[in-house]
């Protein structure tokens, strides 16, 4: 009787430790989330502003989102959004870095995304703007005319392409 109730102690310990580690695994950590940064390599303060309203992860950040998988996730589509954003004004040959705790984020795996995530920075230099030069569209369809914007000098932004 005594080995059985000592298996029954054992058996209990074990489930009281995996108990105390799934309610640790499952708490909110104590190294809650710090700060994203947000620089942008311009002076031009529209293009700022622009880039800011695009950022999945600032609006995350507004809405008071800290959960490490929703801002893994925002993070790996921050790149696509700001690159619209920029092709919309004429950047064609952006640099967009976003780093998860010193990591880019685009070169973590989905499934070896952070569980904790205490920082994020993200950086954009946006590159040159493009302008249109000379540029030939044909064949056209009778009574056809091409947007105002679409002139040599103009900002090449692709709303005026598409």
């Amino acid at each position: 009787m005594g080995a059985c109730v000592t298996q029954v102690l054992r058996w209990k310990r074990i489930g009281c430790s995996l108990a105390l580690a799934a309610a640790i695994a499952l708490a909110p950590s104590a190294f809650a989330f710090d700060r994203i940064t947000f620089d942008v390599a311009s002076d031009e303060r529209t293009l700022q502003k622009e880039l800011r309203a695009a950022s999945l992860l600032l609006s995350a950040q507004h809405e008071g989102d800290t959960n490490a998988q929703d801002l893994f996730a925002a993070a790996r589509g921050e790149y696509g959004r700001l690159v619209g954003a920029l092709y919309a004004r004429g950047y064609y040959a952006p640099v967009i870095r976003v780093q998860i705790d010193g990591r880019e984020a685009a070169t973590i795996a989905p499934l070896d995304a952070p569980a904790v995530i205490n920082s994020i920075t993200v950086s954009v230099d946006p590159g040159p703007q493009f302008r249109f030069s000379t540029a030939r569209v044909a064949p056209l369809a009778p009574g056809t005319d091409m947007p105002d914007a679409f002139r040599p000098g103009a900002i090449a932004e692709s709303a005026i392409i598409q």
